[in-house]
């Protein structure tokens, strides 16, 4: 018979009818099992005579694991034999036993065991016996340690967080409380609710900093620890094995959207109250049951060289301070990421505490320790010498500690930093297959960190991918990196993640991949227009247009836009969308000498409103972007850039209407769909729009008043090609797309100054026009033109027809469509054409031209 341990209350009620044979009478007895008290855990599979046929309760646990806690009553005088069914979770001192309803506990020695079972003879007066498969460590030990220290001016008891179950998880803070400490410190345990001895050794830790010492007092003075005892205090309570959960458990639980309450809450606290003083994370586990990395006391190795020295260091201490410690711990049984179970493949299922730790601010050492359940290098396991341990590890802190307050080695070590550029903050594509380019395509501040993502032509070449650079002006190439052409970047506050490339990064900074698109070109992330909080828009280069998950993210293909908008013949370009105004606006940039001669329109600028698609222009745009403004100012206004082959081309979207609008071109080189690398318009300061345009710098007006667009002005020309810029830590950063693999090894590097060094650029230059051999009809007039900003202007006209033509030139000096009359140029059949030089200091905000016949006419206004 199976007694089900899901009902929580395991109780097996065993009438036994001994019936032996002449001249013995039969016996009757009873004795029961159940395991319904705090920590429990036991399944009852069989029970004949005095043989028990048991099992661990796995409850959400994937595959096998080894915990169980039971007891026995009502079995006094009996000798009984527990058996597991199939293989062993005996430790390897045997099991643990209490005879005094789980006060204390001790050993009952491996002579007890054969194979997968243990016998045990009850006393004649035996009450209740309880067996575990390790000395537990529960809510009311814990209770008992916070109660021996209540009075200490040092600890404070505060909440985590409330479980599952409404539980509440303790937050403990130790040491100096006063709110300014040199150090801050975070330690977790009981990940796995199972692990119960790394809770004796936590004690053992707390009891060194919480005493009235020369140890209590220096951490008194210099450091704040934040203790979590209990990360799965629902798990300890109820007996769970707490390892290999599903869907995950919580040492996988940190990266994405946690699935458990502890880690989420966890995750939102520390960054917080870390403040740049977070310098160690400790996070205290047991191994499994016996064996190689089983038996003795280590740390588990980081991935990270630059980790790992560490880890290596501060073992080096702790062997130290624990040269008379009742627990032995050797340096040399620390385990490197590499070796044995240690590997990446034991971390699929997520991220684990110090992996998720090492990427926090200001962290020095990040790491794990693996306390081993019954035996330590030959020595048994217990609680009292498992603290004894703990004061060791406490020392260990402070030593190592002191040696960081020394020496800050993260924030004392700068590169090399000359005209704004760190050379070690370069973007290289590695490999004799490199044979493309390598560009920064992207560039979000995000989790305390600046994030790049590289990209290459046509997802050919080597060794680039996501990178995240600290404060110390130090990068490193992410470990989730896919070599491939990505240029899109988002933040989704909604759920707490910001998109670059394939890559989702939380607000932690960890990464996860978007699987569907390690082969996707992906030029843009938009906003959802039903689901904004937990869907979002992918664009990709060849006219692929997706929606995410943002919690699972699975992508879902919804449209081929070559089909959308007639491009199928065409080799597409896509380059940015964003939502604004309940629609959804691409651009795609396709331009060539087709274009140029008149031969094709295959650039686009469209619109979706969640039912159909509308061509808004036929010319090729590289930019859409918006300012998210409320009705106060003005509503929140888009801006699309493109070209034509006579001037830059601004459309805005202003309550629902497409304006249009001309600028000058300061260089030819842009116009050709590959030469486009990536003009943005974005917040380059907070509350200021910048656009960069054909090797131009243009402020834009973040509101539309009366709309209206006006304020509009050239900062800069340059020759640099700039794919993304932002601000980070201070610094106004440019991102650039600088080698291609014709000039040698493709590389690319950041550019770190004042937003306001801008203005040291090249002055502001340009030419273009409203019309260029364009055919027109009496009463045509121009887009408006951009004016201001420049200092010396000049206007070219030459007009073709079999009549006189009156060019009328007005100008808005306002920026409100209030036109006036500057000056009209008469040319005929005679005269077709006219020069005119503006008087020096004259400006306005926009200029236009109007013709009074039929005629085909070239205006082109030239800027210095």
């Amino acid at each position: 018979m199976l007694f089900p341990a899901h009902t929580r209350s395991l109780f097996a009620l065993l009438c036994l009818t001994l019936l032996l044979t002449a001249p013995f009478p039969a016996v009757a007895a009873e004795f029961s099992i159940d395991a319904d008290y705090p920590g429990g855990n036991i399944l009852i599979k069989k029970i004949e005579g005095d043989q028990v046929l048991l099992a661990p309760d796995l409850r959400d646990t994937a595959g096998w694991w080894f915990y169980w806690n039971f007891r026995v009553t009502g079995a006094a005088g009996r000798t009984v034999t527990f058996q597991f069914d199939g293989q062993s979770p005996i430790g390897v001192r045997g099991p643990a036993i209490s005879q005094d309803g789980g006060a204390t506990w001790a050993w009952m020695g491996a002579e007890c065991v054969t194979k997968n079972s243990f016998d045990y003879t009850f006393s004649a007066d035996a009450g209740e016996v309880r067996f575990a498969f390790t000395i537990p460590y529960l809510q009311s030990d814990l209770d008992a340690f916070l109660k021996k220290h209540e009075k200490s001016s040092f600890l404070s008891v505060t909440t985590l967080c409330a479980t599952g179950k409404n539980r509440s998880v303790e937050k403990l803070h130790i040491g100096n409380l006063e709110g300014d400490p040199r150090f801050r410190v975070l330690i977790t345990a009981r990940h796995h609710a199972c692990e119960a001895m790394a809770n004796f050794v936590l004690e053992g830790l707390m009891d060194v900093i919480l005493a009235d010492t020369e140890d209590g007092c220096w951490f008194g003075r210099n450091v704040e620890l934040t203790v979590i005892p209990f990360m799965d205090k629902d798990g300890v309570e109820d007996g769970d094995q707490g390892k290999n959960r599903t869907p995950r458990d919580h040492n996988r639980d940190y990266i994405g959207v946690s699935v458990h309450k502890e880690t989420e809450a966890l995750r939102t606290f520390v960054p917080n109250w870390a403040n740049g003083k977070l310098r160690v994370a400790l996070d205290l586990h047991c191994p499994h049951i016996r064996g190689r990395h089983n038996e003795d006391i280590y740390i588990v190795g980081s991935r990270h060289e630059e980790m790992w020295v560490e880890e290596q260091r501060f073992g080096s201490l702790l062997e130290e301070a624990n040269r008379d410690g009742l627990l032995p711990y050797s340096c040399s049984n620390n385990l490197p990421h590499g070796k044995s179970w240690n590997v990446s493949r034991s971390y699929s299922a997520g991220l684990s505490f110090d992996g998720w730790a090492s990427g926090l601010d200001g962290i020095q050492l990040a790491t794990a320790f693996e306390i081993p359940y019954a035996n330590a290098g030959g020595t048994a396991v217990t609680p009292e010498n498992s603290r004894n341990f703990g004061s060791s590890l406490a020392k260990a802190l402070r030593a190592y500690l002191q040696e960081k307050e020394k020496v800050e080695r993260r924030t004392s070590e700068y590169p090399v930093f000359s005209g704004g550029v760190f050379p070690s903050l370069t973007v290289m594509a590695q490999g004799k297959g490199s044979t493309s380019e390598a560009g920064i395509g992207a560039l979000i501040p995000w989790g305390n960190r600046l994030w790049a993502v590289g990209y290459v032509a046509h997802i050919n070449g080597q060794g680039l991918g996501l990178y995240e650079i600290r404060e110390n002006m130090t990068m490193e190439r992410h470990p989730a990196s896919i070599t491939g052409t990505y240029a899109n970047r988002m933040a989704h506050w909604p759920s707490g993640q910001a998109f670059i490339g394939p890559y989702a990064i939380d607000a932690d900074g960890q990464v996860r991949t978007i699987e569907a698109f390690r082969e996707i070109r992906l030029a843009a992330t938009c906003a959802h227009l039903t689901d904004p909080r937990n869907k979002v828009y992918f664009l990709g280069m060849e006219g692929g247009f997706w929606e995410v998950d943002v919690k699972s993210l699975e992508a879902v293909f919804l449209f081929d836009l070559k089909k959308e908008l007639g491009l199928q013949d065409v080799l597409v370009h896509f380059k940015s969308a964003h939502t604004a105004q309940g629609r959804v606006v691409v651009a795609n940039n396709n331009y060539d000498e087709q274009e140029y001669l008149g031969l094709r329109q295959a650039g686009r600028l469209a619109e979706w409103d969640g039912s159909s698609w509308n061509i808004v222009e036929r010319n090729p745009f590289v930019e859409v972007a918006g300012t998210f403004g409320n009705d106060s100012y003005g509503g929140d206004t888009l801006y699309a850039l493109g070209w034509t082959d006579s001037s830059l081309v601004l459309r805005v979207l202003v309550k629902g209407e497409w304006r249009r609008y001309l600028l000058p071109k300061s260089s030819q080189c842009w116009d050709h769909a590959w030469n486009t690398e990536w003009m943005r318009i974005r917040h380059a300061s907070t509350e200021r729009l910048m656009m960069d345009a054909h090797g131009t710098f243009f402020e834009l007006p973040p509101f539309a008043y009366g709309g209206e667009i006006w304020g509009i002005r050239p900062v800069c020309t340059h020759l640099r090609v700039v794919p993304d810029y932002c601000h980070w830590r201070g610094f106004f950063v440019m991102a650039s797309d600088q080698i291609d693999h014709d000039q040698g090894q493709p590389q690319s590097g950041l550019w770190f100054g004042n937003i306001d060094d801008l203005w040291s650029m090249g002055k502001p230059s340009g030419w273009g026009g409203p019309w260029r051999n364009t055919a027109l009809q009496a009463g045509d007039c121009s887009d408006p033109y951009l004016m201001t900003g420049y200092d010396a202007k000049g206007l070219h006209l030459h007009c073709q027809a079999d009549e006189p033509v009156r060019i009328d030139v007005e100008v808005d000096f306002l920026g409100n469509r209030q036109w006036v009359p500057y000056h009209s140029f008469e040319l005929t059949p005679g005269q077709t054409y006219r020069h005119h030089e503006f008087p020096a200091g004259f400006s306005a905000h926009w200029v236009r031209l109007r013709v009074n016949q039929p005629c085909t006419a070239t205006a082109q206004f030239f800027y210095n």
